[in-house]
């Protein structure tokens, strides 16, 4: 599998505080410097989880893994991912 280009350095974050709490997801207000020393504000939608089941093909000599395209309203446009489901909770 090929190396990715993207830097494994990550954001420090200075100060969180929640902006709304609903009941399926909340939101926080982060401010972080990036691993290139810019200081910024992110908003992120958090919620409880979710879980993948990932179809692997093992049958060649480079293992292959079911991807399904799915459309993001969010960002506008179409992404390749594991299908996702929400969590069983345990009785």
């Amino acid at each position: 599998m090929p190396k990715s280009s993207r830097s494994t350095a990550k954001a420090r974050v200075l100060s969180s505080r929640e902006v709304y709490r609903g009941p399926v997801f909340w939101v926080t207000s982060d401010e972080v410097i990036e691993p290139a020393g810019v200081r910024v504000r992110r908003d992120i939608v958090r919620h409880s989880g979710s879980v993948v089941i990932l179809a692997l093909d093992e049958s060649s000599a480079q293992p292959k893994i079911l991807l399904e395209r799915q459309y993001l309203q969010s960002s506008s446009y179409g992404s390749c991912r594991p299908a996702a489901s929400t969590r069983a909770k345990a009785n």
